[in-house]
């Protein structure tokens, strides 16, 4: 069995490490400074993972003595996670000496942690017993030890899951009111991500809770876990897509037009020098565009690309669709792309192209974002609505 987890961890410590590599030299070559961030994570990942496999194959004073650096990891991950999302949020983003701030808990830990080179050896062993193995040491001081680091732990994810809840939301708002679509630059994954790792947390607590988190079957359990996680990460940090804002940073942006309600968006704009006949003049170009030019069935479509087609700004095109037609970006985009799929649907096209080929002719990525969409805005999927007969 013990094989067996070696052999797991040795998977687990190279895919983490093959993943970092392919990020660091994709984000090299493309100038993406998030891809070199989330390369760093998974680099230290597989660290982490060296530390784990450790105890099954060194001698206990090898283990004791490199525990100093091994537990401040824990500690680094979640913040280093909260910087990558910063990039991808923040135009031109770079990791500065403020930044440092975050990684204030991992530090006073590992110049804790240098404690174990001053103690004896037998010393050293004693305190850390409880990890490394020895049945000899006393428990009460590794167990107050652990107990601070999991608290730590615990406090520094509560704080930022707050922070991921925030940013999330603001560009999710940014990625309404600026884009057509949200394949490669959503960042949903990123949830899903949160959530399989509060239960893997949660788990773990539980089955040591149990007494049963040192059975040779949870150690297989979690390296699997941890397998599939660490994949899942490096995948989405080698297909995210940064969108940039031409004009300002992300987070400037946010703060003018982040979407609230219909009510607020009204008084937003109260002090904007548009005048009723420029809006005017936006709207039937807006329609021209269209109407007659179908500009909509480009997948890639962004505010921007309106903006620059009307020669105005992106804020005056964002207005105008707020005010005069209820609907931020996307909403509107897609209202145009459903009219065009239904009356594709209604024609002969409909048994000359699946329902991808009718969702990518009207302008859709992909045939879930074509089905999401169509089904919000008529209640039927687009299927239904065919055999329906529109």
């Amino acid at each position: 069995m013990n094989i067996f987890i070696i052999m797991l961890y040795a998977l687990s410590i190279y895919q983490s490490a093959v993943m970092a590599v392919l990020l660091f030299v994709s984000g090299m070559k493309n100038d993406k400074y998030p891809q070199k961030i989330i390369g760093i994570y998974l680099l230290l990942t597989s660290i982490y993972f060296v530390f784990n496999l450790l105890p099954f194959v060194l001698a206990l004073n090898m283990v004791v003595t490199l525990l100093y650096s091994a537990i401040p990891l824990m500690l680094v991950f979640i913040p280093l996670f909260y910087l990558y999302i910063k990039s991808l949020t923040t135009r031109d983003f770079r990791i500065t000496q403020k930044h440092l701030l975050h990684f204030i808990p991992a530090i006073l830990i590992c110049l804790f942690n240098l404690s174990c080179f001053i103690m004896a050896p037998r010393q050293s062993r004693s305190f850390f017993s409880g990890l490394a193995g020895d049945p000899h040491g006393t428990h009460y001081l590794y167990d107050g030890y652990c107990i601070m680091i999991i608290g730590l732990f615990i406090l520094q994810f509560a704080f930022y899951l707050t922070r991921f809840n925030r940013v999330y939301k603001e560009y999710d708002a940014f990625i309404m009111t600026h884009f057509s679509y949200t394949r490669g630059i959503s960042l949903q994954w990123v949830k899903v991500m949160i959530r399989v790792f509060i239960a893997i947390f949660v788990v773990n607590e539980f089955l040591e809770i149990l007494g049963v988190d040192q059975h040779q079957a949870v150690d297989i359990i979690n390296n699997i876990s941890f397998l599939g996680f660490s994949l899942f990460v490096g995948y989405q940090g080698l297909r995210q897509i940064t969108p940039r804002s031409s004009a300002e940073q992300v987070n400037q942006v946010l703060q003018q037009e982040v979407i609230m309600a219909d009510s607020t968006e009204r008084t937003k704009y109260q002090g904007s020098p548009l005048s009723q006949k420029q809006k005017m003049k936006l709207i039937t170009g807006i329609e021209r565009l269209m109407g007659t030019e179908k500009i909509f069935t480009n997948p890639k479509l962004s505010i921007q690309d309106v903006a620059f087609l009307l020669n105005t700004n992106s804020k005056y095109i964002s207005q105008v669709l707020n005010e005069h037609y209820g609907k931020n970006f996307f909403s509107f985009i897609n209202h145009y792309r459903v009219e065009e799929a239904k009356q594709l649907l209604s024609s002969n096209m409909a048994d000359k192209y699946s329902i991808l080929g009718i969702g990518q002719m009207a302008g859709f990525s992909s045939k879930s974002s074509f089905n999401e969409a169509f089904k919000v805005i008529t209640g039927v999927t687009p299927s239904v609505y065919k055999q329906s007969g529109g």
